[in-house]
């Protein structure tokens, strides 16, 4: 899910829907061969490399594609080379991103040295969200015995911490909550953070919070925690690859594969736990 990300995920984006203006441009253009399909590597979301990575960002790419009736290849990168390889100009590249703001056809990853003005003085370098691909709770946890039970007990939380990689999207849930947020290098290492007293809390994909608190047999010093807010996944492309075919048959196929599940109980086979919020989220 490449996953701003993924805070340990998917690379995800504060939950929300595209317009219906967001559709593709009648003009295909011309193709540019076999699909290049960008996944982060990111610890539980995908392992191994290329064609041959398996996990739920894999498995979501390979679906994608085989729906579209695309051929293309994976490639397994670190979350900022991917969005640099995403906006290189002339490129059809595809993502699962979060980098897309939910009122936003058009946005871009705020990094140093590429073309157009961009927020808070850095440049920014538009590309275009396909379609939705996943939607989950964004939740904050914090160690045993600290009460989580309402907003006002995240406020008076202190800092917590997420992955460098999440980025804009929760970062500016974190500031409108008012709660002070401190970069990890992933998730992992925010849990390991928490236990060990450097931060009050850590805040991320909820599903994978679960499987890392699990697998870190953390589950009896952490577990109090508060869903603060839900995030997506994108499928995502450079803008110049915008109005081929291609991304038209991906975004149309990851709609589809979407809407009937096939996308939910991928990640609920590898994470054991489904990934669609049920019921509002506080």
């Amino acid at each position: 899910m490449f996953i701003r990300a993924i805070s340990g995920g998917a690379v995800l984006a504060v939950a929300g829907r595209v317009s219906a203006s967001r559709a593709m441009p009648e003009d295909t253009g011309a193709e540019a061969g076999p699909v290049r399909f960008l996944l982060s590597a990111l610890p539980l979301w995908t392992e191994g490399d290329g064609d041959g990575a398996t996990g739920p960002m894999p498995d979501l790419a390979r679906a994608i594609l085989r729906r579209a009736g695309q051929p293309g290849h994976l490639e397994v990168m670190p979350q900022l080379r991917l969005y640099d390889e995403l906006m290189r100009a002339g490129t059809v590249v595809f993502a699962l991103s979060d980098n897309h703001p939910p009122d936003s056809r058009l946005t871009g990853t705020q990094l140093r040295g590429a073309p157009g003005a961009g927020r808070e003085g850095m440049s920014a370098f538009a590309f275009v969200p396909l379609a939705p691909v996943l939607q989950m709770p964004l939740a904050v946890v914090a160690r045993t015995g600290t009460r989580l039970v309402s907003q006002e007990d995240v406020l008076a939380l202190g800092p917590v911490a997420s992955t460098r990689t999440t980025g804009g999207s929760v970062a500016r849930l974190m500031d409108r909550l008012g709660v002070p947020l401190v970069p990890a290098p992933s998730l992992e290492s925010a849990l390991r953070m928490l236990r060990a007293g450097r931060v009050n809390g850590v805040v991320g994909a909820e599903v994978m919070l679960d499987a890392l608190i699990s697998r870190l047999g953390l589950a009896d010093e952490l577990g109090s925690k508060w869903r603060v807010g839900a995030m997506e996944g994108w499928l995502s492309c450079s803008r110049d690859a915008a109005a081929t075919k291609a991304a038209q048959d991906l975004r149309r196929a990851a709609d589809e594969l979407r809407a009937e599940g096939v996308f939910d109980q991928i990640v609920e086979r590898y994470l054991g736990a489904a990934v669609q919020p049920l019921g509002p989220v506080p």
